[in-house]
């Protein structure tokens, strides 16, 4: 038994002893509070740390999608070929000038168009896959031209993926934007 000092009567004083009990049952209310209360900050974080990963991975396919949609839909010099061309190689996004020239291509760390590696993005990475489409079921692939290619960015962190986007891209834009 656990007494707390007692400067009265011994009659009031046995009155405001703890047993061994009472301390036990008092430090595993305590102890389990605190597990609870810990968990519930290690989610917060967790949740917090998937809203950031979520968001950058985000901005990553963003930035890329747009590279490849001022592209134009096909080689400018008229090739058919679906793809890269010569010349257009590397492992940089230089020479790429229309947007099927992306299908395939992936690359980690993130970097800009010219290669330069971006800071601060390890265990990041990014790829491409560029598709013809029916234009009345955009879900559905072809292996011919169909005037309609379908453009996925996928974003992962450590493996994990944190965002994809798709657009499609159309030659009848191509065809509007040069009247």
């Amino acid at each position: 038994m656990i007494v707390a000092p007692c400067f009265g009567s011994r009659r009031s004083c046995s009155a405001r002893a703890f047993s061994m009990i009472e301390v036990t049952i008092s430090l595993v209310i305590v102890g389990g509070m605190t597990v609870a209360a810990l968990n519930t900050v290690g989610a917060a974080k967790l949740g917090s740390q998937k809203i950031t990963s979520r968001n950058s991975g985000t901005l990553l396919a963003q930035q890329l999608m747009t590279e490849i949609l001022i592209q134009a839909y096909e080689e400018p010099n008229g090739a058919p070929n679906f793809g890269r061309e010569g010349g257009e190689g590397g492992g940089d996004r230089v020479g790429r000038d229309d947007v099927d020239d992306y299908d395939g291509w992936s690359g980690s760390p993130p970097e800009y168009k010219d290669g330069t590696v971006i800071p601060d993005l390890d265990g990041w990475a990014r790829k491409v896959s560029v598709a013809w489409v029916d234009a009345t079921d955009l879900s559905s692939t072809s292996d011919s031209e169909t005037n309609v290619k379908r453009i996925t960015v996928t974003v992962t962190y450590n493996g994990v993926k944190a965002a994809s986007l798709t657009a499609v891209r159309t030659l009848a834009r191509d065809n509007m934007e040069n009247r």
